[in-house]
């Protein structure tokens, strides 16, 4: 009986929230009635309808509303960031942790990319802030405790509508982990907030975002041995001894962006829109170890210890980016958008400064045709000193008795990296390169069949002078043509009470640059029902993940970057057993 009850409040302790008050609140319990001041007293067996409603857009396109789904069970288990999608990403080993994608995606935004985006998975930005249009507040609470009251995760989402047209929004999530050995600390906070603005007669729109995104991870480079497991002393895992004490990580963005919207005309199939966005944008990475006197420094850095006296790597960026466009919509099937933009890039490195100037000039299209048939497209030409940089591209879908079929082809032309240019270590100049820039095609197909509940896609890029980091940390630029397949399945089951889920990935790549698994399986198997008069719905089952290495990764913290150590793996496997 003890232990029945430890469980159930373990389990327990993993905990989503959600509160909002009917609109009946008062006469369901008891209050007052408004019609005669009278206790009201509540219907027996009566259906208590929710008359609230939530839907959330992005500032990629606000113009999409998708319900918010507020109390679901769906994956309730997964609350690694890392295993939320349908492909996980592979992290250093703890929530939090710098992390890359088991699916190989290639680079198709032309343009600036500074390259340490080894933490972007946990980036609250544009892309993924959620607006909230809604008629009460919304309270979305997670907490999951792990490891004690050192490690946990929290997620919370804010939001509710004022009057005057304004509406405010609140993203939150931060992840402390102690990690299983000494100096592996890790602490990821991201937070955004947001106001939109609409007036009264819809035809001017103002959207304002603060985001802000720091982490700050410790590095040990590994245990420094695997022999002393079975000695008492060292079942605290904390006691085994690492190669590195005293390294750390520090990443931090701030980032303002502001976009206003004016309805230049509007008749009854068309309307013009004036579009204006302003970012102003604050970066900055560190790597630092302050020691380097240990023979165990060399097996981690390698070449890249220059010197005894530690070692160190940081760069400043400051952005201010403007975009001005006009879009043309037929309020029935089409809208076009054209636009220019500017951007100043201000790099500043220990041991030397770059302004960089950027413009584009961009272009979309969105049309559908009773929802039947679709077509959206864009086009971006590089200007300035990213002259000869472009990538355009387009998706179709196209329904057909509910199945939906859809295909996209994407061309594009970059300029590589900046981390793939430059690095410097403690101001002594590692690598400063002059790459050509690299070209690719990336076609995909998709088939969505919702009668079966089944996904089948496939994914093909070629590339030709890729730049990559190869076994011994350093960029590289492949002379050769490189292709990457993908085939992606998603299958979902549902017999009587039992549920089982499935997602499948298999890629196969002409030179494996990248060291990326060619093989990842997970599937879930459980149990579904409802308990308590059908009060509570009950999930228990297994999650199972099979990942097949052809060889094995390395994190190099001075430019947040993985390379393959072209050494093979075993196959990994991992079950979790859960009850939601």
């Amino acid at each position: 009986m003890k232990l029945t009850t430890i469980t159930i409040l373990l389990f327990l302790l993993q905990t989503s929230l959600f509160a909002q008050q009917p609109t009946n609140y008062s006469q369901r319990y008891g209050g007052t009635s408004e019609k005669n001041g009278s206790k009201a007293e509540p219907k027996k067996n009566a259906v208590e309808l929710d008359s609230a409603y939530y839907n959330y857009y992005h500032l990629t396109d606000i113009e999409k509303h998708t319900p918010y789904i507020d109390s679901t069970l769906s994956e309730f288990q997964q609350y690694d960031p890392a295993r939320v999608g349908n492909i996980d990403y592979l992290h250093r080993g703890n929530p939090g942790s710098a992390a890359t994608s088991i699916a190989y995606s290639p680079r198709t935004s032309s343009g600036f990319n500074i390259g340490y985006n080894a933490y972007d998975l946990y980036r609250i930005d544009e892309h993924n802030f959620k607006f909230f249009d809604l008629n009460r507040p919304i309270n979305d609470l997670f907490f999951s405790p792990s490891q004690g009251q050192s490690s946990f995760m929290v997620k919370a989402k804010f939001a509710r509508s004022f009057s005057e047209g304004i509406n405010l929004s609140m993203n939150y999530q931060r992840v402390l982990q102690s990690g299983f050995y000494d100096n592996q600390a890790v602490q990821n906070t991201s937070f955004g907030t947001g106001l939109h603005y609409a007036s009264k007669s819809k035809k001017y729109q103002l959207i304002t975002n603060l985001f802000v995104n720091n982490v700050s991870e410790q590095f040990n480079g590994g245990i420094a041995t695997d022999t002393l497991f079975e000695d008492d002393f060292f079942n605290i895992s904390q006691n085994i001894p690492v190669r590195i004490e005293d390294a750390t990580i520090r990443k931090g963005e701030k980032k303002f962006v502001a976009n206003q919207i004016y309805q230049l005309r509007d008749t009854s199939d068309w309307n013009i829109k004036l579009k204006h966005r302003l970012r102003v944008t604050g970066q900055d990475y560190r790597f630092s170890d302050a020691i380097t006197t240990d023979s165990l420094d060399t097996v981690v850095y390698g070449d890249f210890l220059l010197e005894t006296r530690g070692i160190r790597n940081a760069y400043k960026l400051n952005i201010i980016d403007n975009y001005a466009a006009v879009e043309l919509v037929n309020k029935k099937s089409l809208s076009i958008e054209a636009g220019i933009d500017y951007a100043r890039y201000q790099l500043d490195y220990t041991d030397r400064s770059e302004t960089i100037n950027s413009s584009f000039v961009r272009g979309k299209i969105n049309t559908t045709f009773r929802d039947v048939v679709g077509f959206t497209g864009d086009v971006n030409l590089g200007l300035l000193d990213y002259a000869g940089d472009f990538d355009l591209g387009g998706n179709a879908f196209v329904d057909f008795k509910g199945n939906r079929l859809s295909g996209g082809l994407r061309l594009y032309n970059y300029t590589p990296n900046i981390n793939h240019q430059y690095l410097s270590i403690n101001s002594l100049l590692v690598w400063d390169n002059e790459f050509n820039k690299t070209y690719g095609t990336a076609v995909s197909g998709q088939l969505y069949i919702p009668k079966t509940k089944t996904t089948l896609g496939i994914k093909q890029s070629i590339e030709n002078e890729l730049v990559y980091f190869d076994n011994a940390g350093l960029p590289v630029q492949d002379d050769n043509t490189q292709s990457t397949t993908q085939l992606q399945i998603e299958q979902k089951i549902s017999l009587w009470k039992f549920r089982y889920a499935v997602d499948f990935q298999y890629q196969v790549v002409s030179k494996d640059l990248y060291g990326l698994p060619p093989l990842f399986a997970k599937q879930s198997l459980y149990i579904e029902d409802r308990i308590f008069n059908d009060r509570m719905l009950v999930q228990l089952g297994a999650d199972y993940r099979y990942i097949e290495f052809d060889q094995g990764l390395v994190f190099n913290p001075i430019n947040a970057s993985f390379y393959p150590t072209g050494e093979s793996l075993a196959p990994y496997e991992l079950l979790d057993v859960f009850l939601n």
